[in-house]
């Protein structure tokens, strides 16, 4: 009996696990950050944090150690390139290219999801004429970002959506500030990536019998 419950505990894992959503948080203000979010765990992607400058990093020994790597690397390289095999003709990647990406478009859209959707656009020239005009134009295009967004995922759908353009006749520079909140669920990233890995393999071996018979001619 303790068995199964073991049995059943890991089963219930592995279901919260594979259904726990993942998230990516991208925010702008004065600059750009992207943040991954599993659970309540928080890892930055952009941009990287900066390391410490401790004065043993730049001793003489460490010097002659790091340029030691660099060479080993140079010479690695070096003979990578001469072992590597050629590349594939450019009408092949393409077709490679379009093949994955028409495999992943629709599944991806279908269960990608914006839970938070936050954009406000401030316009200002410092004529007010200008600013009349600028605002008429970027409200247009944001208008149509919505309308892409809104016919492939849930933005128009979302409660936490707030999409504002504004003219400033006060400022002198415009100012666009927003956040947004994409998440998957782990069990679609894991369909993506077997769905992926079919498509390749498969793009792969066409591509191969290709080559067999033409060179067969």
């Amino acid at each position: 009996m303790t068995a199964l419950y073991i049995l059943l505990g890991i089963l219930l894992c592995l279901f919260l696990l594979l259904m726990m959503r993942v998230r990516v948080l991208l925010a702008f203000d004065d600059g750009v950050r992207v943040d991954l979010c599993i659970l309540f765990f928080k890892f930055r992607l952009y941009p990287k944090k900066k390391k410490k400058i401790r004065v043993r990093d730049y001793s003489y020994k460490r010097y002659r150690k790091h340029l030691a790597k660099r060479r080993a690397k140079k010479k690695e390289k070096a003979g990578a390139e001469e072992k590597t095999k050629p590349k594939l003709p450019l009408r092949q990647r393409i077709s490679l290219f379009v093949s994955l990406f028409k495999g992943i478009y629709e599944p991806f859209l279908r269960y990608f999801r914006i839970d938070v959707a936050k954009l406000r656009i401030d316009v200002a020239t410092g004529d007010a004429a200008k600013t009349a005009i600028l605002t008429g134009v970027v409200s247009q295009s944001v208008a149509y970002l919505c309308a892409i967004l809104d016919s492939h995922t849930n933005v128009g759908r979302t409660y936490r959506a707030e999409i504002a353009v504004q003219p400033n006749f006060l400022e002198e520079h415009s100012r666009a500030e927003g956040k947004f909140i994409f998440s998957l669920r782990t069990v679609r990233i894991l369909e993506i990536g077997v769905r992926l890995s079919y498509l390749f393999l498969k793009n792969k071996f066409t591509q191969k019998i290709e080559t067999t018979n033409t060179e067969g001619e």
